[in-house]
């Protein structure tokens, strides 16, 4: 029988493929997926409490502006690029019901930013295209890109974002962001099923709130990645409906590699039996 040790990088590789584009991207090398997997966990959380400071960006209608034009309220951050096939639009699906239930509280105590990663694809017009699937209002919510890739990673490390690109693509984490008035990350949302109570309560936060990750177990990570924070009760509650898509991806990876390793298993019986078999005593 196999034992749950020997599953364990079968395990991550789903929590992998939980996090990544379901595109069908390029798979990432072992080495690769330990450190995104690591990443993906402690970036973002150690990056909360940080002021994320002042960068430059381009908008969707070409014009140049800073990230301080944001500061004194707080704003929401996406991070996407444009030819995602699924996430991307499901994140910002999720946003759009946000604003529909934030009211008239959109523009007047919160904005919204949608960050394009892909700077050799995302331009201004692609944004702008891109941008009116999901708002008219580009005064608050503004679709932007930066000058050079460098500037770009720069600024996702503020937020401890994780992205890589593939030869279909990017795999990149599923977050959204909640940015204090005076510039301080506040709290982070995974995954595509964005509630707007949470995120619209995490618009107040005063405090940041940190998960101590050394204390987690793995279940406890990928139930992170399967959760969202409550502001009203103080603490993360699990997504369900994210859990089951997860816990069944998994099941369906485990069930194929137990497929194949019995019969890889019977394959070697069946050689030694005929082996031994033609010997003679």
């Amino acid at each position: 029988m196999l034992k749950i040790k020997a599953l364990l990088p079968v395990f991550l590789s789903g929590l992998l493929l939980f996090l990544a584009p379901k595109e069908g991207s390029a798979a990432f090398s072992r080495g690769d997926q330990k450190k995104i997997y690591l990443n993906a966990l402690r970036a973002p959380n150690d990056a909360l409490g940080k002021n994320i400071g002042d960068h430059g960006f381009i908008d969707q209608d070409g014009k140049n502006f800073e990230l301080s034009e944001f500061i004194g309220k707080p704003f929401i951050v996406a991070f996407i690029y444009t030819s995602c096939p699924d996430v991307c639009p499901n994140i910002l699906s999720a946003l759009v019901d946000v604003v529909r239930k934030a009211g008239d509280r959109f523009g007047r105590d919160f904005r919204i930013l949608a960050i394009a990663f892909d700077v050799e694809n995302d331009k201004p017009e692609a944004l702008r295209n891109y941008g009116e699937s999901f708002t008219r209002d580009f005064d608050n919510w503004k679709f932007a890109t930066m000058k050079s890739s460098a500037d770009m990673r720069n600024f996702a490390d503020r937020f401890g974002f994780v992205y890589a690109k593939t030869s279909r693509g990017y795999d990149h984490l599923s977050m959204v962001s909640v940015v204090g008035g005076d510039g301080t990350l506040m709290a982070h949302f995974f995954g595509e099923q964005l509630k707007p109570e949470p995120v619209l309560a995490a618009l107040d936060l005063k405090v940041p709130v940190k998960l101590d990750l050394n204390a987690l177990s793995l279940m406890d990570k990928v139930l992170f990645f399967c959760s969202y924070y409550d502001p009203a009760s103080g603490d993360y509650k699990v997504d369900y409906v994210l859990l089951g898509q997860f816990a069944l991806q998994y099941i369906l990876i485990t069930v194929t590699v137990i497929f194949f390793a019995r019969k890889k298993i019977s394959w070697v019986i069946k050689k030694l039996f005929f082996f031994n078999a033609g010997k003679k005593i």
